[in-house]
């Protein structure tokens, strides 16, 4: 079956006239904030919208257009459906377990190390325990990393050689210093 993108769009340019309160065109990271839920009732976390913006942004003005919005809806949406499959007793969180599952699928196939230090940096409310935010944050920054990995290697071997100063650029871009 077909994905039908004109009522994508407009499940999502329905989101953004609700979101855009001041009617300006455009949402800023608050009132982006305001209509995002990580899984239960509490809104997103500021970095989790922050990185989001950061992805299409490019300019830094903290504000999305329409166009703009769409994009970040349907990383969204595509996340939470994906999120929603491993999540199967409903808590609206993840464990280590489905974390594991999720990222496999996915195509990331990391260590169970690298997978522990995932959800210890991004379980904000419970150990752990990824919200549907936290996740959202930890697929990003593992995203930025991937893609800044890919640059730098080469000869496609797996294995890359950075000064100091590029890994710490790396870690600054992806998310996980913050």
């Amino acid at each position: 079956m077909a994905y039908n993108y004109s009522i994508h769009y407009a499940a999502a340019d329905a989101f953004f006239l609700i979101l855009d309160r001041n009617r300006s065109g455009t949402i800023s990271m608050d009132e982006f904030q305001r209509g995002m839920s990580n899984g239960t009732t509490e809104r997103f976390d500021m970095d989790t919208v922050s990185l989001l913006f950061a992805m299409i942004d490019r300019e830094g003005h903290k504000k999305l257009n329409m166009s703009q919005f769409r994009v970040v809806f349907s990383f969204v949406e595509a996340w939470k459906r994906a999120f929603h499959a491993v999540d199967r007793d409903r808590s609206g969180a993840i464990e280590v377990r489905e974390f594991k599952e999720l990222l496999y699928h996915m195509g990331y196939k990391i260590s169970d190390a690298s997978i522990m230090l995932f959800v210890n940096k991004f379980a904000r409310k419970r150990p752990m325990t990824l919200f549907f935010d936290d996740f959202i944050r930890s697929v990003i920054s593992l995203q930025l990393l991937t893609d800044a990995f890919k640059v730098k290697d080469i000869g496609k071997q797996g294995f890359i050689q950075l000064s100091y100063e590029e890994f710490l650029l790396i870690l600054g871009q992806s998310g996980i210093c913050r």
